[in-house]
Formats: C-alpha cells, structure tokens, sequence
C-alpha cells in the first residue's frame, strides 16, 4: 500500500483553510515558510505554546497563501520568504523577506559558517589542502566556484529573460586539485534550443570581474552555495557522499541561537512579535537575546 504525504497534495487555498479552521480553536500565532528545511529552522526557535509553523513547496505558494488569508481576514499570520531579485515575489500580508537571495544564503554568509561545516565533517582537516588550492578559507573556496554561475544567471536575466537557470551544474565542478569549474566555457554549456550559447558572445571570467564579489553576493542562490560545499566536501576533502539539501540541514543545525538571533529578517520578525504582544522567543530568554 502506498503511503500518502498530505503535504504533496495541500494546495495553497487548502492550507489557507486548515489555518483559518484551526485559529478558530487555537489562539497561538502563525508562521508560513518555504519548504521543509526553513520549517525546521523556525520550529527549533520558536515556543510551541504561542507558535504554529506550516511550510508550503515555493514562496508563490506561499504567498497565494498568504493571499487568500488576508482576504479571509486572518490577523495572526506572518511569513518568511526569499527575496530573490531573480525571481521577485511579493506577498500580502505581515511577511518578512531574506537580506540575500534567499534565507539559505543568509546562513552561508555568517562568518566562519562554511568553515565550520567543513571542519565537522570533512576527514581531510590538514590546512595544506587549502594552500594547495589557493584559498584562504574554505568559504573562499565554495564562494569561488559560484560565483561564475551567478554571474552568467544575472547576465542572462537581462539580456534572454525567462531562461531557467536554477539548478547549479555540479557535473562542471571537475577539478578537484584545484576546486575550480572545468576549464569548459561555460557560456558554451548554458544553450537554447538551437544548440548556440545565450553567452557566446560573453566570457563568464570577465562577467565575474565585472560585478564584483560584493554585488555577485546579492544574488547567490543559497542552494547553489549547498551544492558547491556539498561536492568540496565529498570530492575535494573525500568526506561521505553529501547532496545539497543535507548540508543545508548542517548549516541549520550548527549555527547558534546568538547567530540565528542576528539574522535580519529574524529581528524584523521579533519586532512585529512584540507589536502583537507576543514573542519569538521561549519564556525567560526574550530579554537575554533582544538586548
């Protein structure tokens, strides 16, 4: 017999009604978020007895959601989505948004964070292994190895609208003596249907120079950071093979309540708890971490 998750079949309107059935018993505060590994985040800090943490698959689910509550009248509700310039979303109702791209790229952007995943799980942990790479940090390392694929994302978001760029090319991370991409244009990789480069005409090195770090920093897609540690760590440090989405739960895992705390989308969230009299804390350590 088959096993039904419920969730692969709630649809935004659905999970809009749930809520609003479930507010008519349960005086506690709500919170939607994007997906499983957000809903972990926010289900560790918040206080069961004033909290109730759902997740919908996508921030547009997420904000029809949204949508459809406000229009219902729901006054206990709040959100937390992506930003994504790439891919804008705005939403109705009380909803905070990530700094960068996305609350994933939040995380990786918290000093030493990356280097602490690395440190906890890598079996290679001699530093000469990045002296041999050229880097002095292993968050170098991953940002490095992005940075090309953002580049060209944010170049093609102008000049061929609409091409779908979202998942990150691992099969180009070829090179693990010297973690960079394969020297494989990449602009010969990213083709449309008549098999031409939308960046033939455009060296990605030069789109990198370009912009700069701190701009390229702004669009970072959090999952694209994932998958980039994910391979350092299985290929470059010879770690257990890790995907993506299981070094995003280490990110969320081996980061601090002070750290979470300071997360600016977490301190626009307390300050609308504490409009409502409520907080986001658990009782006795709001005073601690607000300070």
């Amino acid at each position: 017999m088959t096993v039904c998750d419920l969730r692969d079949e709630m649809t935004p309107t659905t999970k809009a009604n749930e809520i609003l059935m479930q507010a008519m018993v349960d005086e506690r505060f709500y919170l939607l978020v994007e997906g499983a590994t957000d809903f972990k985040l926010f289900n560790r800090i918040l206080p069961v007895e004033a909290w109730e943490v759902e997740f919908l698959d996508g921030k547009h689910n997420v904000a029809k959601c949204m949508q459809d509550l406000v229009l219902q009248g729901a006054n206990r509700v709040s959100a937390v989505l992506d930003s994504d310039p790439l891919d804008p979303c705005i939403s109705e109702g009380q909803v905070f948004y990530s700094q960068l791209a996305d609350l994933d790229a939040d995380l990786f952007a918290i000093e030493g964070l990356i280097d602490r995943i690395v440190t906890s799980n890598a079996q290679v942990r001699d530093q000469t292994v990045l002296a041999q790479i050229g880097q002095p940090t292993w968050r170098d390392v991953v940002i490095g190895l992005v940075e090309p694929w953002t580049a060209a994302r944010l170049h093609l978001s102008v000049s061929a609208p609409g091409v779908s760029m979202k998942e990150f090319p691992v099969h180009l991370l070829g090179d693990a003596q010297t973690a960079k991409l394969r020297s494989v244009e990449l602009n010969r990789l990213v083709e449309n249907k008549g098999g031409r480069g939308y960046l033939e005409s455009v060296d990605v090195k030069d789109l990198v120079h370009e912009k700069g770090s701190k701009e390229l920093e702004l669009f970072h897609n959090g999952h694209h950071i994932a998958s980039a540690l994910a391979w350092v760590l299985s290929e470059v440090l010879k770690a257990n093979k890790l995907r993506a989405n299981t070094v995003e739960d280490f990110a969320r895992t081996a980061i601090t309540l002070e750290e979470i705390r300071r997360l600016r989308v977490v301190v626009e969230f307390h300050a609308w708890a504490h409009a409502q009299s409520t907080c986001i804390w658990p009782a006795g350590s709001c005073d601690q971490l607000t300070g």
